[in-house]
């Protein structure tokens, strides 16, 4: 009997057992399953460095809009594009909020145990003061840690972003193996938001990290291309929302639907436009879907995917994380602005994190080529 409680129980078995118990949609039988071509002519340390590092300065930056509407932002700074000089009431203005925090946390528990164990993750999740915390994770905590509920039957039932917001370091923890990363951000997610389009949020910013970090910088200029990329995050989830979920005007809506009939059109148009259409809040419908227009509208221009990101209010935090990050992961590090990623609070923690995250990838692609190379049959 697998025992969910365990620290070791590893994430394959878990969702095993959950899906039995019928608290997990088996989101491993929807959608597609990618294979990358690992390529040698990518420089995918510099790609790692790029996913984190642009992760902490979209929410370092985005901090400063958090839930502001898009005018008291220009009242109080115009166009935001680097740390402002007054950031109060923040300590510090690279300090980083739960979206850096909680990757971290994910990052370093992936590497430390090979792979997710979610009861340990769950547990480290309540074992320290999550900065700015939101909703769903703090009812997660009180139930979890304050009043003994089981970390499997913590998780709000809301389609929050958390689960998207920490989900680009299950990405780089698993570029070699697609579906191992696809396990492993679904029920990262289901920790804290035990929702089926919060689950599918964490698979498609996962795959988007990934598809970046394997695409060659430039490859993405030209509409088809990112029209291409679409579809392919589209796929990753495809068949997966099955509940019925609706858009701020009451109508029936799903990430699937957004990426295919309005992304594809929305990459021309104006973030008004855009917004007045979408949202922009904590609902990974919202969130999740504006941060792939911030990237996919202008893939070849940091600066701008964080301007976009962080100047029309809403939960701009998040929103700037993921989409930097999916920009630092296709561009590289040196595309991150050095004045802002200098003054990040946890850049060397980044840093360090980030290199341990590269040597897994090289050692993981060894192993494979050996395993081919021996006559094995080739990973899953």
């Amino acid at each position: 009997m697998v025992d969910l409680d365990a620290d070791q129980t590893p994430s394959a078995e878990a969702y095993q057992r959950l899906v039995e118990l019928l608290l997990l949609d088996p989101y491993m039988e929807y959608g597609s399953n990618l294979e990358w071509i690992l390529r040698k002519d990518l420089d995918y340390r510099g790609k790692f460095q790029g996913c984190l590092l642009g992760l902490a300065v979209g929410d370092a930056l985005g901090k400063f809009g958090e839930m502001k509407s898009r005018e008291e932002m220009r009242e109080k700074y115009g166009i935001l594009e680097t740390y402002p000089a007054d950031y109060a009431p923040f300590a510090l203005p690279g300090g980083g909020t739960d979206d850096t925090q909680m990757s971290l946390w994910t990052g370093r528990h992936l590497l430390a145990n090979q792979g997710l164990r979610p009861a340990a993750l769950a547990r480290k999740f309540i074992s320290e003061e999550i900065r700015g915390i939101g909703e769903a994770t703090a009812q997660f905590v009180s139930l979890f840690r304050d009043q003994g509920m089981p970390w499997y039957l913590s998780g709000w039932e809301t389609a929050g972003n958390a689960g998207a917001m920490r989900a680009a370091a299950v990405a780089l923890y698993h570029m070699a193996d697609y579906r191992k990363m696809k396990l492993d951000a679904g029920l990262q997610a289901y920790i804290t938001h035990r929702d089926q389009m919060a689950v599918a949020g964490a698979i498609l910013q996962a795959t988007a990290v990934s598809l970046a970090c394997h695409t060659s910088p430039g490859a993405l200029q030209e509409r088809k291309a990112r029209a291409n990329f679409m579809l392919l995050l589209a796929d990753s989830v495809r068949g997966l929302e099955t509940r019925p979920y609706y858009n701020e005007r009451y109508e029936r809506d799903a990430l699937v639907r957004r990426l295919t009939e309005d992304l594809p059109f929305y990459i021309e148009w104006s973030p008004e436009y855009v917004l007045s259409q979408w949202g922009n809040g904590p609902y990974v419908l919202e969130s999740l879907s504006f941060a792939l227009y911030c990237f996919l509208r202008s893939p070849d221009d940091f600066a701008e995917v964080l301007r976009t990101a962080v100047n029309y209010g809403g939960d701009t935090d998040t929103i700037a994380s993921m989409a930097c990050a999916m920009a630092g992961a296709y561009q590289g590090v040196a595309a991150i602005p050095q004045n802002l990623s200098a003054g990040l609070e946890f850049k060397d923690e980044l840093q360090d994190l980030a290199e341990q995250m590269y040597q897994h990838y090289e050692t993981t692609v060894k192993d494979m080529e050996e395993t081919l190379t021996g006559g094995g049959e080739q990973p899953v």
